[in-house]
């Protein structure tokens, strides 16, 4: 694995850090198994929310087949634009709002270049909190097929409000699809988590994991797929609570195999 880009600059950083130097004495996400094309996945992390990045990491690193390097944003911004796509097969977007949830961190140059990267084709696979994303990004939405936003908010002409959080709830999630490729072999399960009852969500999105609960108001789709440009796109909502999301054998299985699909005709 290398070490690049991390360029840590708050405390609040320290652990993730730690695990990134310990476990970059080993082969990172190889098993004797290991099918013969490597996957290259560059970890999009940033921000205080959901720190430290520890359980990503285990994630990845029980992945057979994938080996990752992790990107701290904003610091590593620049990297996302056209030719990123010849050195990584798919972007991890654990988080992309840097350390603010409500300023610009992302430079209009930058924007426009991720866009061009996309259109060039890299798998996305984003998680959780990669749609809170810069209010006035407009064009992130398209991207991931949804947003969060603290205010009330506004998308195509059309008035939302405030996305909301319901916490600590137990989510019964089960496939749209059971013969998607992303979802095969993942057995019903429930975990407690988040439903957020009013984000935007993009008509277009292709359910693979929804859910039953009676407060989705809804929004009953827990993960989907869609397609930006070139570039295949998968997002799922769970992940509120990290080191209990991504330790789970099904959450690992959807998140891996989410990862093969993103990168299959994303070039």
């Amino acid at each position: 694995m290398s070490i690049n880009n991390l360029g840590l600059q708050c405390v609040g950083l320290v652990a993730g850090l730690a695990a990134v130097l310990c476990l970059g004495c080993v082969s990172v996400g190889k098993t004797d198994d290991s099918p013969e094309q490597t996957l290259r996945v560059l970890l999009l992390y940033g921000g205080a929310h959901h720190l430290p990045i520890t359980p990503y990491i285990r994630m990845l690193d029980s992945m057979p087949g994938v080996e990752w390097t992790p990107a701290l944003l904003p610091q590593s911004n620049g990297m996302l634009k056209p030719g990123l796509e010849k050195e990584y097969d798919v972007l991890l977007m654990v988080q992309m709002m840097g350390r603010r949830w409500d300023a610009a961190e992302f430079s209009p140059e930058q924007r426009k270049a991720f866009s061009d990267l996309l259109q060039k084709g890299i798998g996305i696979v984003a998680l959780h909190q990669a749609i809170g994303t810069e209010p006035d990004w407009t064009e992130s939405p398209r991207i991931i097929g949804a947003a969060w936003r603290k205010e009330p908010y506004e998308i195509d002409g059309k008035k939302y409000p405030a996305s909301g959080c319901i916490h600590d709830t137990d989510i019964r999630v089960f496939a749209a699809d059971p013969n998607h490729p992303i979802v095969q072999g993942v057995p019903e399960f429930v975990i407690n988590d988040e439903i957020y009852p009013h984000i935007y969500k993009a008509a277009d999105n292709v359910p693979v994991l929804v859910t039953d609960h009676p407060q989705a108001n809804g929004r009953k789709e827990i993960a989907w797929t869609r397609s930006y440009g070139n570039s295949r796109v998968f997002y799922c909502k769970l992940g509120h609570v990290p080191e209990k999301t991504w330790s789970r054998p099904a959450c690992r299985r959807i998140v891996h195999q989410a990862i093969l699909w993103a990168a299959e005709e994303s070039k």
